[in-house]
């Protein structure tokens, strides 16, 4: 069975292997800044929520990499559907822990169940080991403003030949552990080695439309052993919904 735990958004942390950065002091940003960073998350994730569906990719690169050991280098693509909860998308691995170079699945999440199969194949769609907290794309979409903190505004870029607004902030992992099941709740701490904040960015366009979400996960213990996944959201408001899948199609 294809196992793929956590989504894109705020348990990134957590789907690389339960990783992290402390970040316990943060630099100190005028209440202001943060206020208005909050505002602006809050509002844009309200904006892709309303406009229903978007095509997005996801990038997953590893830097620093001890010796002997396998990074993580992956790329995916596919449609998150927000107002349905859903999303349906493929990743190709071409490095991976315990993983055969040039590897796809295709992923599709309903709510908080998700299925795998072998990309490029009528296979039928088997359904995952329920992830701690959210389990895809659409439904952890939404963490990105709730279980945050210190947004704030840091700069402007293009992405995909838009301008907009970069804000950094941090994942609030208590924020995110109040959410999990009591019963997992000892694995969510196993898993996230004690970490508290984890620093992500987000760039926003004028229409107030998440262009990018960008995470870094420092390994504890791991020196340089960086891995990034990283966001990217097109096509917003026009790409088709997805319907449930059907028992029929199920394992």
């Amino acid at each position: 069975m294809w196992r793929l735990r956590g989504g894109a958004a705020t348990v990134v942390a957590l789907a690389l292997a339960g990783c992290g950065d402390s970040g316990d002091n943060p630099e100190p940003v005028a209440p202001q800044a943060v206020a208005d960073g909050a505002a602006e998350l809050t509002r844009a994730v309200g904006v892709m929520q309303r406009k229903g569906t978007a095509e997005f990719t996801l990038t997953y690169t590893s830097d620093g990499v001890p010796s002997g050991q396998d990074g993580i280098e992956a790329r995916g693509a596919g449609i998150v559907d927000f107002a349905n909860t859903r999303a349906m998308y493929r990743i190709r691995y071409d490095e991976a822990p315990d993983v055969p170079s040039g590897t796809e699945i295709e992923l599709f999440s309903d709510g908080a169940e998700t299925y795998a199969r072998a990309s490029g194949t009528r296979e039928p769609w088997e359904l995952q080991e329920p992830d701690i907290v959210a389990s895809g794309p659409a439904d952890s979409f939404e963490y990105i403003a709730t279980d945050t903190v210190g947004v704030h505004k840091t700069g402007t870029k293009t992405v995909a030949g838009r301008a907009c607004t970069v804000y950094d902030g941090k994942l609030d992992f208590a924020r995110i552990r109040v959410r999990t099941p009591a019963a997992r709740r000892a694995e969510f701490d196993r898993r996230t080695h004690g970490v508290k904040l984890q620093d992500f960015s987000v760039c926003i366009d004028k229409g107030h439309v998440v262009r990018e979400y960008d995470v870094e996960v420092r390994v504890p213990g791991g020196g340089d052993f960086v891995l990034r996944l990283v966001s990217r959201y097109t096509r917003v408001g026009s790409a088709e919904p997805l319907r449930a899948l059907k028992a029929s199609e199920k394992a």
